[in-house]
């Protein structure tokens, strides 16, 4: 926590007489139930991103190239969702998601490693209905990542909007970065198939890449054919795997 040498966690506290407590950060002025209630949880963040929308919106009209990231945009939040993941933000072509929220971590892990074959799949059947259209198949790329997260529902323009803030979207964000050099569509951390409590399938390419904010490198493995993105049956979920 980089403290100094006299702060201790409250955990580490045995007090033997009254204490007073000054908050480190400011208090709001709202109380915490008027704004949602906030969680630490362990989940999985997806962060996608259209390849080459630059040179796509280039010689056409604003509009017709909003039409097609906004289809784009509607096609990956479905697939997302049906496999209970929840979109958090979307910036241009930028997409990130959240799974594991209500359904706990492992079954979030693996809905995550699920969604990445029906994004591939909702990208190719945009490729091929704007094929008079478009001079090359669509591309994306994705990075996935797991870890703890502060998860809050926040009210945005009259309706809740999940946020979290943690390492799972920043690393997920910079191996979608990361799948550029590495010549590959998606990249998945090592962490993702642990917390999925799945065996990572035989295959798949592995690197150890520098993600810049972390100390460690991180194991992850490269997905370059759609074919990767069919990971199979998954084992029975048991009760203490979908405890949220």
């Amino acid at each position: 926590m980089k403290a100094p040498a006299h702060v201790r966690l409250a955990c580490q506290l045995r007090p033997s007489a009254d204490i007073e407590v000054v908050p480190l950060v400011p208090v709001a002025e709202r109380p915490l139930h008027a704004q949602g209630e906030s969680r630490e949880m362990l989940v999985t963040a997806m962060f996608l991103d259209l390849r080459e929308s630059t040179r796509f919106a280039a010689g056409r009209l604003p509009f017709d190239a909003l039409y097609v990231v906004e289809h784009y945009v509607r096609l990956v939040t479905a697939a997302i969702e049906a496999n209970g993941g929840v979109v958090t933000g979307v910036a241009g072509d930028g997409v990130m998601s959240l799974f594991g929220v209500g359904v706990g971590p492992v079954a979030g892990a693996r809905g995550a490693i699920r969604a990445i074959g029906a994004v591939w799949d909702a990208v190719d059947a945009l490729s091929s209905d704007l094929a008079g259209e478009i001079d090359r198949p669509l591309r994306f790329g994705a990075g996935l990542h797991a870890s703890h997260c502060a998860v809050r529902s926040i009210p945005m323009l009259g309706a809740p909007s999940l946020q979290f803030l943690g390492d799972a979207g920043n690393v997920a964000s910079r191996l979608e970065a990361a799948t550029k050099a590495q010549k590959c569509v998606c990249i998945i951390s090592e962490a993702v198939f642990e917390l999925a409590e799945t065996p990572i399938p035989e295959g798949l390419a592995r690197e150890q890449l520098a993600v810049r904010g972390l100390d460690d490198h991180v194991a992850v493995r490269l997905l370059r054919e759609r074919g990767e993105a069919d990971f199979g049956e998954f084992a029975p979920l048991t009760e203490s795997m979908t405890a949220a």
